[in-house]
């Protein structure tokens, strides 16, 4: 046997194994990943118009990832405690009747590689690609944020004043239902809870539930000569006294099928309809609101991260969000669980 070439063999094995090129690694170096202050500014700036969740539980900035909050006692509306005195009584004391709970900010993120051939190829340049790569993301975001708002508040077990239709009940039975007289209910009940005017209040609902309540006789007969089939969302306001900015329709969809099946298309909202008070920009953990969206102060807790990837090239992008959201106070909504048929 030449051993010289056996053991050159051996030495040319091992050089294979064992100094070959190698991948970039999986998870970079902390040192090579980067903040892009553009793109996390985008993303705080990006809000796809048929999203609703930051309307029905809007953002309440905190400082640390978790903490407590506090939910307003309705004895705090109690009147008459404050005089009349004379001139040498003292004030009476009171103590604001709180409730407390925590809240602890999760992370969300996704990731997404953007090549380098894509990026030079794109038509508006290398940044519009990293936009419309951090676009993407955004979407997938927060349509996660949709789905979890939409199950928070569209619950009977975290909305104690609710009710259930059924059968004949429903609003998609246009000869038997009584939708005005079942909002009419859920509003005065939130009235009743808040001590909020019902032009403060707000009501959310489904898509699908929308389109059975605009073409309802009872409601469509409000406007019998104005209305062309149908009443606008304007006019449903204005029959219950609501602001026409305070009535939120959910039309996105999510993908419901698992990876890999045929796609399969949801309502994110469903069958729901709920009147509410929201507080649309909560400034303490004292605000009297029906939800609330704990984030950090600085951004909201949206952050675009980069790093550099060799094989294939290109950058990794990872847009994260940081939050939870949190039944603040129960009272002061009214569900109503599947109004309409399915």
């Amino acid at each position: 046997m030449d051993f010289t070439v056996f053991f050159g063999g051996i030495v040319a094995l091992l050089a294979v194994l064992f100094f070959r090129p190698r991948k970039a690694a999986a998870f970079p170096a902390p040192q090579n990943v980067v903040q892009s202050v553009p793109l996390t500014s985008f993303a705080v700036g990006y809000r796809p118009g048929e999203m609703i969740a930051h309307l029905v539980i809007p953002d309440l900035p905190v400082v640390n990832k978790t903490g407590p909050y506090y939910v307003i006692n309705k004895d705090n509306l109690i009147n008459e405690i404050d005089g009349p005195r004379s001139p040498r009584d003292p004030a009476s004391q009171i103590d604001y009747q709180l409730t407390t709970a925590t809240y602890e900010i999760q992370r969300y993120n996704l990731k997404e590689l953007l090549p380098d051939e894509e990026a030079q190829n794109f038509a508006m340049g290398p940044d519009a690609a990293a936009e419309a790569l951090s676009q993407n993301l955004m979407d997938r975001l927060l349509i996660a944020k949709e789905v979890r708002a939409a199950a928070l508040v569209f619950a009977t077990a975290n909305i104690t004043n609710n009710t259930t239709l059924t059968t004949t009940a429903q609003w998609s039975d246009y000869d038997n239902s009584e939708p005005i007289s079942d909002i009419e209910t859920a509003i005065g009940s939130t009235e009743d809870t808040t001590a909020k005017a019902t032009a403060q209040l707000s009501m959310t609902m489904g898509n699908a539930v929308w389109r059975k309540l605009k073409h309802h006789p009872l409601i469509v007969a409000r406007y019998q000569y104005t209305a062309g089939g149908g009443v606008t969302v304007a006019q449903f306001a204005e029959l219950f006294g609501i602001k026409p900015a305070n009535v939120h329709i959910g039309m996105s969809k999510y993908n419901s099928a698992k990876e890999g099946q045929a796609a399969t298309l949801t309502n994110i909202w469903g069958r729901g309809f709920l009147v509410h008070y929201t507080d649309p920009a909560p400034t303490g953990v004292r605000a009297l609101t029906l939800a609330s969206n704990f984030v950090y102060s600085n951004d909201r807790g949206l952050k675009v991260t980069i790093w550099r990837n060799n094989d294939p090239d290109g950058d990794w992008q990872r847009d994260e969000m940081s939050y939870q959201q949190k039944i603040v106070a129960a009272d002061a909504a009214y569900y109503i669980h599947t109004p309409i048929a399915a």
